[in-house]
């Protein structure tokens, strides 16, 4: 109930923004004052879509089957690149389109995400909405967490959803479109790691219901040092490849996305440690350091995007969003190395050792294949630089299994996991 109160009012907001574009950027008029007005537009009429999105991310999630909710998700993503060039053609930029697009095939997944609840999960959609009503001991109990989540929210759009806004007014809507391209790549990136790390909410609060601290402590420095590896060869592999990449995929009059695709690349580069400390501060529930971490991600990118963007342009939102993520990861990984009352260097210190020599063999793997990749657009360019980066990820993923003995033991324990599974079923 909280929630579809707090997106009434951001409805009614946005739409009176949408009327007025001028409360919201001072002395917009022609083409970009029509962009925005759109703009503005398309977003309030899909926020109770995104209301509704949050609710069944929940079920899912206390399901433990969000890997369904996640998995649609990368799906939508995948389309929303698909139909990338049709709007981004040599000369026009239709950013409008785009976004509109963008945001029809989001609402598609919200719709396939209902259906498989209601039939795979047995949900009753209508009696869960006729059951959405105020409750003062529910109230009670979690409002602490509930205003908390909301003020991350609110927190999270303005640092990840009003940039094409901004981005019309101040640099046009050629800008928008560059960044809009580089953008695609980044929800999918997100939807990937939601995918990953998703589950594991609710390992961390069985952790906590037992009152196991010690074994929560230990199970997250655990896959901090399993997924390093699985972070950070896909972020440096798109790092590298990004100008071949959107050569192959939109064409050479997008190069300029190409720097944008590689900062914002990097705001996941922190991943393995960004994921598990967020679940962490979440599953001790620590709300004030959530409070914490929002502001400071807010304040870091667009007090860097307004010192910055007259001087490098668009590449400005790129590389401050990989910055505040960047410096919020760190923040917060310490944090809860501080609830742990642990020392975080030294934990820090023990994976370097670790990763440091296959990181720097990867990287320099990844320069040395760049130049051979396709700079030509096709589908069937843009399908070898796919398959090139791929290989190049395996690759990787071996590098460090051949480094890392502690991966070694891993992968033995999963296989023999998976393999006893299978000859169970059988």
């Amino acid at each position: 109930m909280i929630l579809l109160l707090f997106m009434g009012l951001i409805f009614t907001g946005v739409l009176l923004l949408a009327y007025k574009p001028e409360l919201l950027i001072q002395d917009v008029c022609g083409e970009n004052r029509i962009i925005a007005r759109e703009l503005l537009l398309i977003l309030a009429g899909t926020i109770p879509f995104y209301c509704l999105r949050r609710i069944f991310g929940v079920i899912f999630s206390v399901r433990m089957q969000d890997y369904y909710f996640q998995g649609i998700s990368i799906i939508g993503s995948f389309f929303t690149i698909v139909v990338a060039p049709l709007f981004f053609l040599s000369g026009r930029y239709d950013i409008v389109g785009y976004y509109l697009m963008s945001q029809l095939l989001q609402i598609a997944t919200l719709f396939a995400s209902i259906f498989i609840a209601k039939y795979k999960l047995g949900v009753d959609v209508w009696l869960l909405i006729k059951n959405i009503k105020f409750s003062r001991d529910i109230y009670n109990l979690l409002s602490g967490l509930a205003y908390a989540s909301l003020f991350v929210t609110l927190c999270w759009i303005l640092y990840y959803e009003i940039d094409n806004i901004v981005i019309a007014r101040l640099l046009g809507s050629e800008a928008v479109a560059t960044f809009a391209v580089a953008f695609t790549l980044l929800t999918v990136f997100r939807g990937l790691f939601g995918i990953l790390y998703g589950p594991y909410q609710t390992r961390f609060n069985y952790f906590i219901g037992l009152g196991d601290l010690p074994g929560l402590h230990a199970f997250v420095k655990k896959i901090m040092k399993l997924y390093l590896p699985v972070c950070v060869v896909p972020i440096i592999v798109m790092y590298i490849v990004s100008r071949p990449f959107i050569f192959s995929w939109v064409g050479q009059a997008y190069e300029s996305s190409a720097p944008v695709l590689s900062a914002l690349m990097l705001c996941n580069v922190l991943a393995f440690i960004s994921y598990p400390s967020g679940l962490y501060i979440t599953a001790v529930q620590q709300n004030r350091y959530l409070y914490y971490t929002s502001i400071i991600t807010v304040v870091v990118y667009w007090a860097g995007v307004f010192c910055l963007y007259q001087m490098i342009g668009v590449l400005a939102f790129a590389i401050m969003k990989a910055t505040a993520m960047i410096v919020t990861a760190i923040y917060s990984y310490f944090v809860m190395f501080y609830l742990m009352k642990e020392s975080g260097w030294t934990f820090l210190l023990r994976m370097g050792k670790m990763y440091i020599i296959p990181t720097a063999v990867f990287l320099f793997l990844c320069v040395v294949t760049e130049p051979y990749m396709m700079f030509e657009k096709g589908r069937d360019y843009l399908l070898i630089n796919i398959g090139i980066i791929i290989l190049l990820g395996c690759v990787g993923y071996l590098i460090y299994l051949a480094c890392s003995s502690f991966l070694r033991k891993e992968a033995v324990v999963i296989l023999g996991s998976f393999l006893s599974k299978k000859n169970n079923n059988e």
